[in-house]
């Protein structure tokens, strides 16, 4: 067998359906949360991977959406299945930092994170969004949440080591509210079934790989099989959580 290289890795989640869990329905059930927004609405999706996501918005609303991502592969994979739906006049794609990313201040309606923003830290990244919004606009930002007080120890092991700095959803909403000049509209939860489907193609991807006498590096493939043993079993411990926030 081959171990992989960056690029490789790369292109093993470029083949995913999704770069996190998550479904479109789960996005359009956040959507729907909003309040409606303006005619020619502008929208922006950062760190959109392939845009599993983005497509949503893009069919859901009557807007122009800004689709920005750093791997241009997964702009590739976008832009393919914009097409195949008709939908490539409405996603502009972009290859940029979703920390600096080239949109103008105070120009968005609606902002867009799926995932994300632990990357940069739930706080800094709100921080640093929030400017980008109209006076009157909104941010949708998922956040893996612990849901309990008190999860058990597998779930504390993993994560403790994967994303030391992940908070309860009440802790999550201080910091927007306290610190990110944010109100708080609505929380939504994504349910264990959508964990386990981006197991199952995280187990599916490895199998194709293995078909073909192909594979990763040993070390990385062993984290992912321990995502995927966990993502199969989680309960309601934790979650991504929609945080559906209003500028104030």
């Amino acid at each position: 067998m081959t171990d992989f290289s960056e690029a490789s890795i790369l292109a093993f989640f470029a083949g995913l359906p999704r770069q996190s869990p998550g479904s479109a329905e789960q996005t359009a059930a956040a959507l729907s949360l909003l309040p409606e927004l303006p005619a020619n609405a502008r929208v922006a999706d950062l760190a959109c991977g392939t845009g599993a996501a983005t497509l949503v918005l893009a069919e859901r609303l009557d807007a122009h959406v800004l689709a920005l991502d750093q791997t241009p592969e997964f702009l590739e994979k976008l832009a393919e299945a914009a097409a195949a739906r008709g939908l490539s006049e409405r996603i502009e794609t972009v290859v940029g930092d979703m920390a600096n990313p080239p949109i103008p201040d105070g120009s968005l309606d609606l902002l867009w994170s799926e995932g994300a923003a632990y990357i940069l830290g739930f706080d800094a990244a709100l921080a640093r969004w929030r400017d980008l919004l109209k006076p009157t606009g909104f941010a949708v930002v998922s956040e893996c949440s612990w849901l309990v007080p008190n999860p058990g120890i597998k779930a504390r092991t993993f994560w403790y080591s994967a994303y030391p700095a992940m908070r309860t959803v009440v802790e999550n909403i201080e910091r927007a509210e306290g610190v990110g000049g944010y109100e708080l509209l609505f929380t939504h939860a994504l349910p264990p079934e959508c964990w386990a489907a981006y197991a199952e193609s995280m187990d599916q991807a490895l199998a194709d790989l293995s078909a073909r006498g192909e594979a990763l590096d040993p070390e990385f493939t062993r984290s992912l099989r321990k995502e995927i043993e966990l993502f199969r079993n989680t309960g309601e411990e934790f979650s991504y959580v929609y945080y559906v926030l209003g500028r104030r």
